[in-house]
């Protein structure tokens, strides 16, 4: 399954109207991330994209993970791992940068934003193995890149 939220303990998954009503934020992504899943004859579940930007002053940012550091989803029986999770402030813009896994109080200007993105799942079986049909409606529907498409699946079209 994609956009599992499960391995995020400690966190809500607030709807985003509810998230802007109450706060000094805008969400400008919430999105699942492509070529994030491991490859494999079942395709890892895709992570999660949030992108949420500070609209006022006053905004601090703290987090806490491992998995941005430590270990990942392990591709099964020929599976490939799926993508580690990322933490970055400002993604998108000459000041972007890549954030701890644990950090603390980091004050944001109106403006500026954090993108959050969870770990994919990893995939299960010889990628080889996954029906080139399944390759390219994945593709169709921008689970997985042409180039992955591609270098994972050896899909040639």
């Amino acid at each position: 399954m994609d956009a599992v939220h499960v391995h995020m303990t400690n966190t809500s998954n607030l709807p985003v109207e509810a998230l802007e009503n109450e706060y000094p934020l805008r969400m400008d992504e919430y999105a699942m991330i492509q070529d994030s899943g491991g490859a494999g004859r079942t395709r890892g579940g895709m992570g999660i994209a949030k992108q949420i930007r500070a609209v006022g002053p006053g905004i601090v940012f703290s987090a806490r993970s491992d998995s941005h550091t430590v270990g990942v989803a392990a591709g099964v029986d020929g599976g490939r791992d799926g993508r580690r999770a990322r933490l970055i402030r400002n993604f998108g813009t000459p000041q972007q940068e890549e954030l701890f896994s644990k950090t603390a109080n980091i004050a944001l200007a109106a403006g500026e934003s954090v993108r959050i993105e969870t770990p994919g799942g990893g995939g299960y079986g010889a990628p080889s193995a996954r029906p080139q049909p399944r390759v390219a409606q994945d593709v169709a529907d921008g689970k997985i890149s042409a180039e992955a498409a591609r270098a994972d699946y050896g899909l040639s079209a």
